[in-house]
């Protein structure tokens, strides 16, 4: 304890209840009590976490400290400063000031200055100083000061005449510079970690950073989605729902998981493919993991990405499904046409008549291989954007009475049946299409119909829709094939067929129809009735 004060040794009454000693020597008070005012403003830095929160605090420690009428603390934004707390006096915080050469060359050095040539106001106030806020050679903002001349008071910190402390001055700059630098860090850094937090969240991947002692350090959104898990603490847990399988669906030893090995080995691997077998389901993965190196060389981090290649593989799979039925059917029709031909060239070139049978059957065989072709065709123009609809109004009742009228001739081991209303029923439709998609619902009537029995064609009206019913008199469907029945290549035993079509006929038909903005649909149970049902907009 200095000389200079004593501990008050009987109580008397003071003005301040927080004041523990008198001082004989003026000058070591208030040396004492700026040291304390730089302390305090050293210590806002722990309490307060945004610049402009710290601005206030700041002026509120000087105006309690402080003898003084006007107080600006103003911040440094594109050349110009903003103040952002005040005392003594009105601002509008949204009005900048731009930097005139004055300021300008002060920030540059750092240091502080006295002058009446820069106000915020117009108020008199007998010396102004300015103090240059700012920390290794970024500029900051800047602290202005009126009144600096009062005297010594019981109550603050008071400037001797024109002297004004300049050591003090330059004190107070660097504390207060020290501490914004420190906020404003912190603010830098919480954005940045921000920003890097949206980015990471809405990478269309899963991302996931961890350390060699197997903590979960970040993971995004997509990643907890892709594992089905909403909090991963540690790599190595045991709280997986799935089992990891490689590519030949083996299942990984737990000493293999990638991000495990990354850990022991210290490597990553890019473009490895496993499969997570959640029991009822499973998903397809292509894994990357990056080790990320310290300054020893060694990694202590890893950032593992991965891809979710399910919808990929399936596809992969249906385009391994559709050339193995493409081939088997596109070669079933060739066999028999060769053996037509072949019938027919022999007749010719024994000089006999050619018998025409054949050559109807050879047609029917190139007939049913244009068919399959088409379906082809339109199958990759469905699932490419590029089927086309040439749409015009089109009366429904001629165009269901155009399809029927072959079955009559040409299956007469059924009874067809066509329903119409008495009011003309017109739609936007294409014809053409509309007539696939009617001769594909009616051939399946007749395929999986009771033999002999009656398919019944009705056209009506509901509301704004016209509604096209197919009938048969089968033994109807059961949940299982109806889930799937639209599915394309399904035949309803639940595995493509290789013998009778392509499964391709009420596929591409539901993709026509909800080209034209309609819906189809099929009601059937175990020995009822099934009921085709297309419904379009009409007139």
């Amino acid at each position: 304890m200095s000389e200079s004060c004593k501990i008050l040794e009987e109580p008397e009454v003071v003005d301040d209840p927080r004041q523990l000693c008198r001082f004989r020597d003026r000058s070591k008070c208030d040396a004492l009590q700026r040291l304390q005012l730089l302390v305090t403003i050293g210590q806002l830095g722990r309490r307060v976490t945004t610049l402009e929160a710290l601005a206030g605090r700041v002026i509120e420690v000087l105006d309690e400290a402080l003898e003084l009428e006007v107080t600006v603390l103003a911040l440094l934004e594109e050349r110009a400063l903003r103040p952002v707390a005040w005392r003594g006096v009105v601002l509008d915080a949204s009005r900048r000031q731009e930097l005139d050469p004055f300021l300008m060359e002060l920030l540059l050095s750092e240091k502080h200055a006295t002058s009446d040539r820069w106000r915020w106001t117009e108020a008199q106030g007998q010396v102004e100083a300015v103090l240059a806020l700012g920390l290794r050679g970024r500029a900051l903002g800047t602290l202005h000061l009126s009144r600096l001349s009062a005297a010594a008071t019981e109550s603050g910190i008071g400037f001797e005449g024109d002297v004004r402390d300049a050591d003090f001055l330059e004190a107070l700059g660097q504390s207060i510079s020290v501490v914004l630098d420190h906020v404003r860090v912190h603010e830098e850094f919480a954005l940045e970690r921000a920003q890097f937090r949206t980015v990471v969240d809405n990478i269309p991947q899963a991302v996931m950073l961890f350390n060699r002692h197997e903590e979960v350090l970040l993971i995004n959104e997509e990643a907890k989605a892709l594992v089905g898990r909403s909090q991963w603490d540690r790599v190595g847990d045991d709280e997986h729902s799935f089992e990891t399988l490689d590519g030949q669906q083996q299942v990984v030893p737990r000493s293999e998981w990638p991000l495990l090995r990354a850990i022991r080995t210290g490597e990553g691997c890019t473009d490895e493919e496993y499969v997570l077998n959640f029991g009822g389901f499973r998903r397809h993965i292509l894994l990357n993991v990056i080790p990320v190196a310290g300054e020893d060389g060694r990694a202590h981090s890893f950032v593992a990405t991965a891809q979710d290649i399910t919808a990929r593989s399936q596809y992969d799979q249906r385009k391994d499904e559709f050339l193995a039925v493409a081939s088997h059917e596109l070669r079933s029709p060739l066999t028999p046409l060769t053996g037509f031909l072949h019938l027919a060239r022999r007749q010719c070139e024994r000089g006999e008549q050619v018998d025409l049978d054949v050559l109807l059957r050879a047609e029917q065989q190139v007939l049913r291989l244009r068919r399959l072709i088409d379906g082809m065709l339109d199958m990759s123009r469905i699932e490419t954007g590029q089927l086309l609809l040439h749409r015009r109004p089109v009366d429904l009742a001629k165009l269901c009475y155009h399809v029927l009228d072959p079955w009559h001739a040409s299956h007469t081991a059924n009874a067809f049946a066509l329903e119409l209303p008495e009011a003309a029923i017109v739609a936007d439709v294409d014809p053409d299409r509309l007539e696939q998609v009617v001769t594909n619902v009616i051939d399946n009537a007749v395929k999986h119909g009771r033999r002999g029995g009656k398919i019944i064609v009705r056209l009506s009206r509901h509301g704004s829709s016209a509604v096209i019913c197919v009938i048969d008199e089968g033994d109807g469907m059961d949940a299982q094939t109806l889930a799937r029945v639209f599915d394309r290549f399904y035949h309803g035993s639940g595995k493509p067929a290789l013998s009778s079509s392509m499964g391709l006929g009420l596929y591409l038909s539901r993709q026509i129809i909800e080209q034209h903005g309609g819906e189809i649909g099929i009601e059937s149970a175990p020995g009822s009735p099934t009921v085709v049902e297309i419904r379009l907009a009409a007139h």
